[in-house]
């Protein structure tokens, strides 16, 4: 029975280990045609839940994740359509939303992360970066 017991407890623990190991993005190559995307808060700006740190990053692309802990501020996309999700945290409230849209190759996003609205203390909206032109791609409340 103990036989059994271990080879049990040694199954187990190789199905545990394997399921931890989280897949991580994979950007596309320096050679490769790609989209630029940012995240930037507007989180206690202009008085706005008073003043202290934010924290906004990107978490995944496509289910993947970017890093081990934590986000990144900037990934590099392969053109297409990709689902990004992201967290924002403001004075200790965390939380996560995702976006999606279909990225062009060559082309600059961006993220902005700022108050929500009722219950959804945050709102988040994709669109061009740096053109002056605020043509909404995707906008989210979480």
């Amino acid at each position: 029975m103990r036989v059994r017991s271990a080879g049990l407890l040694l199954a187990l623990a190789m199905v545990v280990t394997g399921c931890t190991g989280a897949t991580l993005y994979d950007p596309p190559d320096d050679g490769a045609p790609k989209a630029r995307l940012s995240i930037e808060t507007m989180l206690g700006s202009n008085g706005e839940r008073g003043a202290g740190e934010s924290t906004v990053a990107i978490f995944k692309v496509d289910g993947k994740r970017l890093a081990e802990n934590g986000g990144k501020q900037r990934v590099l996309l392969e053109p297409g359509e990709h689902n990004v999700a992201f967290f924002a945290d403001h004075q200790g409230t965390l939380r996560f939303g995702t976006l999606s849209h279909d990225f062009q190759a060559g082309a600059d996003y961006l993220i902005w992360v700022g108050e929500g609205e009722g219950d959804k203390p945050y709102g988040a909206v994709l669109v061009p970066a740096g053109s002056g032109v605020v043509n909404v791609y995707d906008e989210t409340l979480f």
